[in-house]
């Protein structure tokens, strides 16, 4: 300081607190970097197992509704062949025992392990809000379908039990002569107005199933539309 240096020390000192600092801004750029790019693989991974999800629901969805169609038309053919018959019970319960399918099918496990991990972890914030509200909107859409398809089998499963309609004859235990012993005891007059019931309440189960499957379908591709273009 005496011989004038004051200056040159604080030039040197400036500039190393210059370097110090660009050197920590480096750093954390670097590890804004890597923490960016670590959530962009967390994010695309999440965006391929969705993808996957969907798609797979999509296939699953598409089986369900031939199904159901399948078994629609095959209530509606039983109808029209007992409506444009003459009535004879032993006809009737032929039909019921060979042509009806006790069961209705419907499944409701859809693939929600990746929607529920987003839930579960917040990992669903790493989508901008648009497709957050998609994400949000469909998987109410799916457990309200997934409640809906329970009410309806509950319906259906209560309305069987009730008729008191012994089983069609695929799914019985017992085979044969002895098959056709215990169908002789069943009460035809009561069998008829029971079998009546229960075809038409399975025609209207799988009508509001198959719209609610419909909707969802139409949901499901939709988002998975979106997904597949996000970035």
């Amino acid at each position: 300081m005496s011989e004038n240096k004051t200056g040159k020390y604080l030039k040197y000192a400036i500039g190393e607190i210059f370097l110090v600092m660009i050197g920590i801004l480096l750093a954390l750029q670097v590890n804004n970097w890597n923490e960016e790019r670590k959530r962009q693989s967390i994010k695309g991974a999440y965006k391929r197992a969705l993808m996957k999800d969907l798609q797979k629901d999509i296939n699953q969805l598409q089986r369900d509704i031939d199904t159901t169609l399948w078994d629609l038309e095959n209530c509606r053919v039983i109808g029209e062949k007992i409506t444009k018959n003459i009535f004879d019970f032993d006809s009737l319960m032929k039909i019921y025992r060979t042509e009806f399918h006790f069961f209705i099918y419907a499944d409701r496990n859809f693939n929600r392990n990746t929607i529920e991990a987003l839930l579960a972890t917040g990992n669903i914030d790493l989508f901008e809000d648009t497709l957050y509200d998609d994400l949000m909107r469909f998987n109410n859409l799916q457990k309200e379908v997934v409640s809906k398809i329970e009410t309806e089998l509950g319906f259906y499963m209560n309305y069987l039990t009730q008729s008191k309609l012994p089983q069609i004859d695929k799914v019985s235990m017992i085979q044969g002569e002895n098959l056709d012993r215990i169908w002789s005891f069943v009460d035809k007059n009561e069998f008829a107005i029971s079998f009546n019931s229960v075809l038409n309440s399975k025609s209207i189960v799988n009508i509001n199933n198959l719209a609610n499957r419909r909707k969802l379908l139409e949901e499901t591709r939709t988002l998975l539309k979106v997904v597949s273009q996000f970035e």
